[in-house]
């Protein structure tokens, strides 16, 4: 990949349209660029089903704990929750709080 005309490109006076057709063009004759991209398209889709996947059996984990109090003895939940936020801080916010972890 020529990273040093995609700069060029994207310093240049050009407006915004034509700098992205610009890059565009340069990253479609580098014979690695689609593969690349393929690679990062699966593996975001892989942390989605994986945060989907977790979510849904912490949900029903604190469902059960709302139901029936001795399944949350020691604040079980809370610390299922804190490290379900911590482990995919950097794909699922807190809507409510910014926990810096």
């Amino acid at each position: 990949m020529d990273l040093q005309k995609i700069k060029d490109i994207v310093n240049s006076d050009l407006d915004n349209k034509s700098k992205e057709y610009k890059v565009l063009g340069v990253l479609a004759k580098d014979k690695k660029a689609i593969p690349t991209i393929l690679e990062m398209l699966d593996r975001e889709r892989k942390i989605k089903e994986e945060v989907q996947s977790e979510m849904n059996l912490l949900l029903s984990k604190a469902h059960i704990g709302l139901d029936n109090k001795k399944f949350n003895s020691g604040n079980f939940m809370q610390k299922e929750i804190i490290e379900f936020y911590t482990k995919y801080k950097d794909y699922v916010g807190h809507c409510f709080k910014n926990l810096n972890l």
